[in-house]
């Protein structure tokens, strides 16, 4: 028996360690027919690109959880020729689970696909090691050390880059630093419902803490002028706001999905990422 049960041990442990060992290598199944395409409305862009329904990219995506954080994962056939792992013209999609949004705008969520490809989450790097041609799966591989990024970290030093208002006038991040107050940049956009309905959960955290916070909400992706002067009037917004530049998007878009924000301290170091409106005032409350 006591051999019988040593053996029973040791086959748990290599199943165990099996059972790690793939964790770190994954093929994620992409079963989940995202778009062909017809979205509720087709931006312009892709109006002039893609002049029929069936001239539009397929787009395949799963679900999974990794590191504790529940991703979608897609392709995307760019191109639209029927391959999706065309280098340079193909995309990979990372968002949220469930995201609604992507089989509306997949470009907002998704980069070029190419070579030492690295999906970054919060706290580790997965490398992609190979697609599926026909877009049906991704095989992935946990990265023992993550990836440099260019993001702002925890306690970096917010860059003091240029941005354009709504107006057409420059302004700098750092103009925004003003006395002892902290600074939330919030990060969102005028094609995505859940970026406006943010916009009362915003307005209200500014005014309580108006005496130590600054906003600054920065719009990204081909901006709807109609609809943010809409949604301004409508909420009577009265915090500034400024335009997506490449510079800052480099710094802080990757940070989380939209709509969401950074929160800087009054000397502009980074305090905390990825903190939604929703989420601001009861960090706040904790904070000060």
């Amino acid at each position: 028996m006591k051999i019988l049960s040593s053996f029973i041990k040791i086959c748990s442990i290599c199943i165990l360690l099996s059972a790690c060992q793939q964790a770190d290598e994954i093929r994620v199944p992409l079963d989940h027919r995202l778009s062909k395409y017809r979205p509720r409305w087709t931006p312009t862009i892709l109006k002039e690109f893609y002049p029929s329904d069936e001239a539009y990219p397929t787009l395949w995506g799963g679900d999974i959880r990794l590191d504790n954080l529940s991703c979608r994962l897609g392709l995307y056939d760019r191109n639209a020729n029927g391959r999706f792992d065309d280098i340079g013209e193909d995309m990979i999609l990372l968002a949220p689970f469930g995201a609604e949004d992507v089989t509306l705008y997949p470009h907002a969520n998704a980069d070029y696909w190419k070579e030492d490809f690295v999906l970054r989450l919060k706290d580790t790097s997965w490398e992609v090691l190979r697609l599926d041609s026909a877009g049906r799966w991704m095989e992935i591989r946990r990265l023992k050390e993550p990836a440099p990024s260019a993001d702002i970290q925890f306690m970096d030093q917010l860059p003091n880059l240029p941005l354009k208002t709504l107006a057409g006038d420059t302004t700098y991040l750092h103009d925004h630093l003003q006395g002892d107050k902290l600074l939330y940049i919030e990060v969102w956009s005028s094609w995505h419902q859940r970026s406006f309905e943010s916009t009362p959960y915003l307005k209200a955290t500014f005014h309580k803490y108006r005496e130590k916070l600054n906003v600054l909400s920065l719009i990204y992706n081909e901006v709807e002028y109609e609809r943010v002067h809409r949604n301004n009037r409508k909420h009577a917004v009265d915090w500034p706001q400024a335009i997506y530049s490449e510079a800052a998007g480099t710094a802080l878009l990757h940070l989380g999905w939209v709509p969401y924000g950074v929160l800087f301290s009054p000397d502009g170091k980074m305090i905390k990422s990825g903190l939604t409106p929703h989420e601001l005032e009861g960090f706040l409350e904790e904070l000060l």
